[in-house]
């Protein structure tokens, strides 16, 4: 099954009632709450961990060992639940935002250019699949991706917020393709 991943940037007062609020939090991930800015990166975050994680590359998977997994993950989970429930939930505080936005900050699209191996993500199975016959196609559409959600880290960087990570299975998520 495919999963999707969603990013929204939020004050750390909020999310506190957040984690004791089951409905709330619901509203909150189904989008009937608007709790900050959102963004959508499909099913591209196994691609982007794959590019950016050496963990990843090593067969790690969600794994927040590092500041990019900890980025797509995030730490705290709020929802109990593990993405083999169909859903994970989890926030990062502020100082793991401003972590993770330093690193992302470092990455260049040619760097990430040259760690794109179609051959080696698909031996990998790193989601979606079927990287050999997107081709360049899949790389640009992981950048617009990763451009994305380094925007988002940043600006939640500059503004002292945290972040929730939403990874859902794709069937139960409104979301682009990849």
């Amino acid at each position: 099954m495919k999963t999707s991943a969603s990013f929204i940037r939020i004050d750390p007062a909020t999310v506190r009632p957040l984690s004791h609020e089951a409905d709330r939090l619901r509203r909150v991930v189904c989008g009937d709450l608007n709790v900050g800015r959102r963004t959508d990166i499909g099913q591209a975050w196994d691609g982007l961990h794959f590019l950016l994680s050496p963990r990843r590359r090593a067969g790690a998977r969600h794994d927040t060992g590092d500041a990019f997994g900890l980025g797509l993950f995030g730490g705290r989970r709020l929802n109990g639940y593990a993405i083999d429930d169909g859903e994970l939930i989890n926030y990062a505080d502020p100082d793991a935002v401003a972590r993770v936005d330093r690193e992302l900050q470092r990455i260049t699209g040619d760097g990430l250019l040259r760690r794109y191996d179609p051959g080696a993500m698909d031996v990998a199975d790193v989601e979606p699949g079927d990287w050999q016959t997107r081709g360049d196609e899949g790389f640009e559409l992981l950048l617009d991706a990763f451009l994305q959600w380094r925007e988002l880290y940043h600006l939640a960087a500059e503004d002292g917020q945290g972040v929730l990570c939403l990874l859902r299975h794709a069937d139960d998520a409104p979301d682009r393709e990849i």
